[in-house]
């Protein structure tokens, strides 16, 4: 994805937090913008003021959480020098942590998650849970449709992958092997897990995050009317039980995001095949 700002010039300084006549500038509204992306992937809440180009408190508190998400050492998140530039530069370059850093995140994410299963011990999502599900699942077949020549088609065991190596695309990683229906149901593993927690259950497949196909696809969730789609549902192609390909409801409601051969990920019409059979949602 294109950045507005050059590369060599970011992060150039510490950030702090000193009232209204704090620093302020482009750098900050970049890193605002950033912090915003990493937490929503993580399913995290936090105030971050307006974006008006100063950094304040709150902005200072979420970049802060948001280092210690993407796998900060303690001490640049303890740190009370402010915003560190090499917290800015993780936060905004999440491909440039060392592996150390991976694992750490990994380590932190799983703690968040199993304290968020304890609060759903069912199925049972608020509606601002659900809207931010949505977002998330999304973004994460958003994140493989932009690296669409890294993403490889195939129908083996591979195309599990997404799951089966916890490829979280908080962390800015995704399956380079999938077939439509793994991809589908990674982008939505993804968001559930995120915001309620690992235990939770698989509406989509009935099979514990570990298989399916768009015969499971069609045997779980719920059937809507095509006119009233919404992102992140599922567009389920075919002339019949179990149906041939299914793709996601992108934001815009006229298209999807589909794998559906070597050339994918694409982003097409939502009715670019003659054979849609019907929609479906999983969540809501």
């Amino acid at each position: 994805m294109a950045r507005s700002y050059s590369e060599k010039a970011f992060p150039h300084r510490i950030l702090f937090d000193t009232g209204a006549d704090g620093q302020r500038g482009d750098d900050v509204k970049v890193v605002r913008r950033n912090v915003l992306e990493r937490l929503e992937a993580r399913g995290i809440d936090r105030k971050v003021g307006p974006n008006d180009g100063l950094f304040r408190e709150d902005l200072r508190d979420a970049a802060k959480t948001a280092s210690h998400f993407l796998g900060a050492p303690d001490e640049w998140v303890e740190s009370r020098s402010g915003l560190l530039v090499r917290e800015q530069t993780i936060i905004v370059y999440p491909e440039k942590r060392t592996a150390e850093m991976l694992a750490a995140a990994e380590a932190r994410m799983d703690r968040l998650l199993a304290d968020r299963a304890k609060r759903h011990p069912d199925d049972k999502l608020s509606a601002s849970e659900r809207t931010k599900a949505r977002r998330i699942a999304l973004a994460s077949f958003r994140l493989a449709y932009e690296h669409a020549p890294s993403v490889h088609y195939t129908m083996g065991g591979e195309r599990w992958q997404g799951i089966s190596r916890r490829l979280r695309y908080a962390d800015g990683r995704y399956p380079t092997q999938a077939d439509c229906s793994s991809m589908y149901t990674w982008a939505w593993w993804n968001a559930l897990t995120s915001v309620a927690g690992m235990n939770f259950p698989d509406v989509l497949n009935g099979s514990s995050w570990t298989a399916g196909y768009t015969g499971t696809l069609l045997s779980h969730g719920r059937r809507v009317d095509a006119a009233e789609r919404m992102p992140g549902d599922a567009v389920l192609y075919g002339s019949g039980f179990p149906g041939k390909h299914v793709a996601m409801v992108d934001e815009d409601r006229n298209y999807v995001l589909s794998h559906g051969s070597e050339a994918g990920p694409f982003r097409v019409r939502w009715n670019y095949r003659s054979d849609v059979m019907q929609v479906r949602r999983y969540v809501g």
